[in-house]
């Protein structure tokens, strides 16, 4: 566990931890570390999710509609948490989310969670104010994505979407987790328009790519 703890610390789950109370309040939530090799599913549509933290590799979060099409909802990588908007809902998951690549996740017992431990530490507490923030914050991300992928055209939502990383890395330059398959599922676009309008919008001066890594130029 220690070895992975600088990744657990820098998740806002852990706001306010020290090394120390990171070591002290896992056991208490009876977290343990789990292998998941490429392409296993951590939890599928109908199961009880799982609340837990990335601390090697990504996961892919998806969703099959009525026509059995498989829509990208989003990835998570190193020190991001998934499964926490489930928490409250006593709801199954409805959503898929598999391993991108051999990853190691971090699992928390979400009814250890929400049982304060017979002496109600003060790390429990926190722990629990964290998570409900960080919920909070996870609502906050999926209005955020509602408001791209309802723009009206490819440009626009690109736009959107290219807003939303700066204001995340806080810098113009910036690294998209997709493929250009996955960015254009994410977006509910066409792959061979998405890759058009990017060409576009590179010859009109508004970014600059290469591969993942994208510079945003905001017009005033």
């Amino acid at each position: 566990m220690k070895k992975y703890l600088r990744y657990i610390r820098s998740n806002r789950l852990f706001d306010g931890f020290a090394d120390s109370d990171i070591l002290a309040v896992l056991p208490c939530m009876d977290a343990h570390i789990s292998v998941y090799v490429k392409h296993a599913p951590v939890f599928l549509s109908g199961d009880e999710a799982k609340l837990g933290l990335v601390l090697e590799g990504s996961l892919s979060i998806s969703q099959v509609d009525a026509e059995g099409d498989v829509n990208l909802i989003n990835k998570v990588g190193r020190s991001d948490v998934f499964g926490a908007t489930f928490l409250f809902s006593g709801a199954a998951s409805n959503v898929d989310v598999h391993a991108d690549a051999r990853s190691t996740l971090l699992l928390i017992n979400h009814e250890r969670l929400l049982s304060p431990c017979r002496s109600t530490c003060i790390l429990h507490k926190r722990l629990i104010r964290n998570v409900i923030r960080t919920l909070s914050l996870k609502l906050m991300e999926m209005r955020e994505k509602l408001a791209v992928v309802h723009k009206n055209t490819i440009r626009s939502k690109l736009l959107a979407y290219f807003g939303l990383r700066t204001a995340e890395t806080h810098a113009n330059n910036f690294e998209v987790p997709f493929t250009r398959n996955e960015l254009a599922d994410y977006l509910g676009v066409n792959r061979s328009a998405l890759s058009r309008e990017l060409s576009n919008m590179q010859k009109a001066g508004l970014i600059e790519y290469s591969g993942n890594s994208f510079v945003y130029r905001k017009q005033s």
